[in-house]
């Protein structure tokens, strides 16, 4: 029994039940983009950049589990868009609710099989639970935003190299609550 698939370099749970990786990690150790406003060459420039001679893995929501113990298709239809050949099976099972999700990890993808997908969810294809991962990026894909989690030093040159296009939103706020909460000390 897996209770989630955990992807140790990053510190990120990877748990379609649980916050999504960009809230698990640092302010730091992470970027976001509104998928929206990345147009085709922004985002086929960003996916390459990150992903430069890795080899690049996916993980995304497969198969739920009924408290029947039927096995439900998530009807993600990653298949359409990525050619998947070979795949692992993680599955996260409850016992006491009879229920669980399927986990597939897909290893040795490409740079269009990334830019891809994204692509096709910035066109409105219907977005999986998914992480694309490497040894030095983790990359959320959404129907709204694309997230990006690395070392800070990495994370760093590319608020530089984006520093027009990438959100800035949860940087403020969390910057505002730090002030907030030294001031009440």
């Amino acid at each position: 029994m897996i209770n989630i698939v955990r992807l140790e370099k990053f510190k990120i749970d990877f748990d379609c039940n649980k916050e999504t990786p960009f809230f698990q990690s640092s302010s730091e150790n992470r970027i976001r983009f509104i998928l929206d406003k990345l147009n085709n060459d922004i985002l086929k420039d960003i996916v390459y950049k990150i992903y430069n001679n890795n080899e690049i893995e996916m993980l995304f929501v497969s198969e739920y589990i009924s408290d029947q113990g039927k096995r439900i298709r998530s009807k993600s239809q990653i298949g359409k868009i990525i050619k998947i050949n070979n795949w692992l099976e993680l599955v996260s099972f409850d016992k006491e609710t009879n229920e669980g999700i399927v986990y597939a990890n897909v290893k040795r993808l490409k740079h269009r099989d990334v830019y891809n997908y994204c692509l096709a969810v910035k066109r409105g294809f219907k977005e999986a639970y998914i992480v694309f991962f490497s040894d030095t990026f983790l990359m959320y894909v959404s129907s709204d935003v694309i997230d990006i989690m690395s070392t800070e030093n990495n994370i760093t040159n590319l608020k530089k190299d984006y520093n027009e296009l990438y959100d800035k939103f949860y940087e403020k706020n969390q910057s505002m609550a730090a002030q907030i909460a030294a001031q009440r000390e």
